[in-house]
Parts: structure tokens; sequence; C-alpha cells
């Protein structure tokens, strides 16, 4: 039997996506006291990663001959502590 899981690049962002959609109609009920997943620092990434997942889209054999093109995106790195 076939696998009919969703995955992939296009999956995660949409998923992002959502999940900043719902913590934004949250509102005040929203109010991590870690800076880094406050909205006001979730916003940037989400714009960057559908700038990314464009290129993808625009450009996917000059990405896939060359990986290292995504590291002129190192603000979609999130580093744990």
């Amino acid at each position: 039997m076939a696998s009919t899981s969703e995955t992939g690049h296009n999956k995660n962002i949409a998923n992002f996506n959502t999940v900043y959609q719902i913590l934004e109609e949250m509102g005040a009920l929203y109010s991590p006291t870690n800076s880094k997943i406050q909205l006001s620092n979730l916003d940037p990434i989400r714009n960057l990663l559908q700038t990314v997942i464009t290129e993808l889209k625009t450009h996917p054999k000059f990405l896939l001959s060359h990986p290292k093109t995504l590291l002129s995106y190192p603000e979609i790195l999130i580093t744990h502590p």
C-alpha cells in the first residue's frame, strides 16, 4: 500500500503558516516569554520561508545542482540553546 502522508517543504511551510495564523487570532492570549517565538519575530521568518519556497519553485534544477544557494538565507536557520 502506498503512503498517503503529506510531507515536504511546502507542507511544512503551510503548517507554519497555519500555526502563525492561530497564534495571531489568539491575540493577547499568546504572550510567550521567549522572545524567539513572539509573533513579531516569527513574522519575518514566515515571510522569508515564503520567499525561499518561491525560489525553490522557480529554480528547482538550479537549487538542486547548487545546494549551497540556500545558504544565502541564513535567517531561516533557527538554533536551539
